[in-house]
């Protein structure tokens, strides 16, 4: 009992039982599932992100073109003119006056003097009796409908109206408008803005507008396939991309006109490539194949710009780009065009450089044309004219090419144009050689000046060595090259007796030699020019000698001259024995050796003394056992 008693006093926990606590567990997730289910689902965001760009530049411009398109051949539904006045339009020739017929008679219109009441008054009369009887009916409807709703709207008590108002009370008053009742504000009465009635006239002008969006959408499509067939070096799809930018530009420019920037970008890129492919002519095939590719896309797009504009009214841009690769020449002269529009449009240096490169390279194939001539058919006319169009051809375009590198002072590239212009000159006399009269002309001889002094412009543009060592080289041996060969022409074939004295041609051809002699660099770094350079001045060395020989053996001069003439003539023999390669110049060689042993000889058969005899003879035995080696080399060959 006491057990009990001490229960039963025990102070209860405020903490829920073990059957409490289950019971709330599981209560709770169908507490939580109820009110989940009561939720609503949370609202979608208004921007919905767009999904990730994927795929190549070729393969998302695909369906960009083809929504252009689309949009291209939904154009011509607009409708321009305003329907109602197409009504009024199609409405006035049915107002036309009407004109009697002769199968019906004509209407002849009169009052009657006895007004008779026609059927449409009858009918008005017996209308409103019918009406009468309608409108009580409804009367006595609506009377006893009200009955019970009056009965029902006494039976709320006082006390409830008393509840209603207090708890509508509790409310702010920003809420009630009139209506105490009415739980939402009503909205301001405004009045509702009015906006201009469209014209359908203006559709004309909406049509232009979105053509001209279209366009340009397609133009920033083409252009971005030009700039990746760029990259990858894909000239034949680069001129085709091209050449829609273009025309898809000259569409666009009706509407918002001409980009000069992008014309002159994109004519830029069509001389690029056909000077690529000018270089690169083995490939031209597979150039063309990739330019003549068509797509649906492109067909029915020509089409669609065919409507707008006929091929006879584009701009003078779209016509630059060449339709056919015929030849290198042809390709370069596009590129030029190309570059020469471009500028036009957009002064650059880069241009500028890209456009004397072509001029040299268009001056390069002419001249290599020049060489190709065939000597013996000089006297025949058409020979000739052709040979005087192509090297007017070449002088033309060295001359440009000179004159957009100095107008940006490249003078590594300017010098290059002089020595080109060498060449050309170098020819020309080349070509105007008579085989019948071998004698060095004056025209000839003109040329060749002419050449050296192109050479002399290239190297005073450069300035010095420095600068550019390897264009300062090259121009240097083609003008040892020039005084070389102008001096060996001009000793092997001296102008006649009649047009100058003996001693007139001897002066000059020793001037010639020396000067020849004087251009030779025999320090050169290159192996196969200073090897060049070596036999050059041997040989020159070799002429000058055996010219001062022949002099101290025909000619009667003073003892200090002659002895002059002796030293000179051992010292060039010397010199050129020792610069001399027997392995290439074994009969030039033979012969130094030969004439070194005649000139012993002479000196043995003049002598007045047995001592100066042997001595000469025994000199001369020496040369000819220094030209065993070139015997032997001669053997071998």
């Amino acid at each position: 009992m006491p057990l009990t008693e001490e229960i039963k006093d025990e102070p209860v926990s405020p903490e829920p039982s073990g059957e409490d606590e289950d019971e709330e567990q599981n209560t709770s997730p169908i507490q939580s599932l109820t009110i989940s289910n009561d939720m609503q689902p949370p609202p979608l965001p208004r921007y919905v992100p767009p999904p990730p760009v994927v795929g190549s530049i070729a393969q998302r411009a695909g369906p960009a073109l083809e929504h252009v398109l689309a949009g291209l051949q939904c154009l011509p539904f607009f409708e321009i003119s305003d329907p109602t006045t197409d009504k009024t339009e199609k409405n006035e020739p049915d107002q036309e006056p009407k004109m009697a017929q002769s199968h019906q008679p004509i209407p002849m219109p009169y009052s009657s003097l006895t007004p008779e009441k026609t059927k449409e008054n009858k009918t008005k009369e017996v209308k409103p009796s019918s009406n009468k009887r309608k409108h009580k009916k409804k009367k006595h409807e609506n009377k006893r409908s009200e009955k019970p709703s009056k009965v029902k709207a006494s039976e709320s008590s006082p006390e409830e109206e008393n509840k209603e108002s207090s708890i509508l009370d509790q409310f702010p008053v920003y809420f009630w408008n009139s209506d105490k009742k009415a739980l939402l504000k009503k909205q301001q009465v405004m009045a509702m803005p009015t906006w201009e009635t469209i014209d359908t006239m203006d559709n004309a002008s909406w049509k232009d507008h979105l053509r001209t969006l279209l366009y340009e959408k397609a133009c920033l499509v083409f252009y971005q396939l030009a700039e990746e067939a760029y990259k990858e070096e894909r000239h034949g799809h680069l001129l085709r991309y091209v050449r829609r930018v273009l025309l898809c530009h000259t569409h666009m420019a009706r509407g918002c006109g001409r980009c000069h920037t992008l014309i002159s970008a994109m004519l830029g890129r069509a001389g690029d490539s056909c000077f690529h492919i000018a270089q690169n002519w083995l490939h031209a095939e597979a150039y063309f194949s990739d330019y003549s590719q068509q797509t649906e896309v492109d067909k029915a797009l020509d089409e669609e710009m065919a409507l707008d504009i006929p091929n006879c009214e584009y701009p003078y841009e779209c016509i630059l780009i060449p339709k056919k690769f015929e030849s290198k020449e042809q390709m370069l002269l596009s590129a030029c065009s190309c570059y020469q529009q471009a500028l036009m449009l957009r002064p650059c240096d880069a241009l500028r450089s890209r456009l004397g490169n072509v001029h040299n390279e268009l001056s390069g194939i002419y001249m290599n044309k020049i060489m190709e001539t065939d000597l013996t058919k000089l006297n025949e006319i058409a020979t000739k004219t052709q040979l005087d169009t192509l090297i007017t051809l070449a002088q033309h375009h060295l001359n440009l090419g000179k004159a957009q590198f100095a107008e940006m002072n490249q003078a590594n590239n300017l010098a290059l144009l002089y020595s080109n212009a060498g060449r050309l000159n170098r020819l020309q006399a080349h070509f105007r050689i008579n085989p019948l009269q071998p004698s060095l002309k004056p025209v000839e001889r003109m040329y060749y000046e002419k050449a050296i002094q192109q050479y002399q412009d290239g190297l005073n543009t450069l300035g010095n060595r420095k600068s550019e060592p390897a264009v300062w080289d090259t121009i240097m041996f083609e003008l040892s090259s020039t005084v070389y060969t102008m001096a060996t022409l001009y000793q092997d074939n001296p102008p006649s007796m009649g047009e100058k004295s003996q001693e007139e041609v001897e002066r000059e051809s020793i001037e010639l030699l020396t000067r020849a002699l004087q251009a030779q660099d025999l320090d050169d770094q290159d192996p196969a020019r200073r090897d060049i350079y070596h036999n050059r001045a041997a040989m020159l060395h070799y002429r000058l000698g055996s010219f001062y020989q022949h002099m101290y053996r025909t000619k009667p001069m003073e003892d200090s001259k002659r002895k002059n003439v002796l030293r000179l003539v051992n010292l060039h023999y010397d010199k050129s024995a020792l610069l001399m390669d027997v392995s290439q110049y074994p009969l030039e060689n033979l012969r130094l050796w030969l004439e070194r042993f005649a000139l012993q000889d002479f000196f043995s058969e003049n002598s007045n003394t047995n001592n100066g005899k042997v001595k000469a003879l025994q000199l001369g035995l020496d040369y000819l056992l220094s030209s065993k080696a070139a015997v032997e080399s001669i053997i071998k060959r």
